[in-house]
C-alpha cells in the first residue's frame, strides 16, 4: 500500500483513490484493516472547519519539541472563537479593550486572527493595518484578549479566533 506521491521518506495525508483487492480472503482482510487504519490516520490530521465559542480540538498536529533521539510526542492544537462585542456588552470602542478568554494551560499560541465590522458597513480582517494609521492590533496573554482599536470608529461586530497548544 502506498501513501501517495513523492519520496518514500516524505509524509503526506493523501489517500490513494484506487486499491487492488486480492482474491485470497486473509490477504483481503489484512488489506481492508490496513486501509481503514490509513483512512483514519489521514482523516484525523485534516483540520476541521469548526469555529465554536467553546474550546475544541481542531485536528492540527504539531511537531515534538523533544530531542531527536527521544520518542516523538505529538502535540495537538485547540481553537476557540470569542465574540468580543457580545462579551463586552456592546461595541468595541476606540482604544484598548481587554476581555477574559477563559482558556487555561496555554503554552504556545499558534494563530491569532479575526474579523470586525465598522459602520458603513465595512468589513475588516484582524489584525488590521492601513497606511493612515487606522490600525487594529490583537493579542492575548494568559488571561485576556487585548484589542487596541485605533480605527477611529467602534467595532460593531468582532470575532477573534485563538489557536494554541496546551500543556
Amino acid at each position: 500500500m502506498t501513501y501517495g506521491y513523492g519520496p518514500p521518506n516524505s509524509q503526506s495525508s493523501y489517500l490513494p483513490p484506487e486499491v487492488d483487492f486480492p482474491e485470497d480472503q486473509s490477504k483481503f482482510q489484512n488489506l481492508i484493516s490496513q486501509r481503514e487504519r490509513l483512512t483514519a490516520s489521514i482523516l484525523n490530521v485534516k483540520e476541521n472547519g469548526q469555529y465554536e465559542k467553546s474550546e475544541i480540538l481542531n485536528a492540527q498536529q504539531w511537531f515534538s519539541t523533544s530531542q531527536p533521539t527521544a520518542a516523538k510526542t505529538t502535540r495537538y492544537s485547540y481553537r476557540k472563537v470569542v465574540d468580543m462585542v457580545e462579551i463586552n456588552g456592546g461595541n468595541i470602542p476606540a482604544g484598548l479593550t481587554t476581555i477574559p478568554h477563559g482558556i487555561s494551560l496555554v503554552t504556545i499560541p499558534t494563530r491569532i486572527y479575526g474579523t470586525a465590522t465598522v459602520s458603513g458597513p465595512k468589513y475588516l480582517p484582524l489584525p488590521y493595518a492601513s497606511a493612515t494609521n487606522n490600525n487594529i492590533e490583537i493579542n492575548f496573554d494568559d488571561s485576556n484578549i487585548n484589542i487596541d482599536n485605533n480605527f477611529g470608529s467602534p467595532l460593531t461586530q468582532c470575532y477573534i479566533t485563538l489557536e494554541y497548544l496546551k500543556t
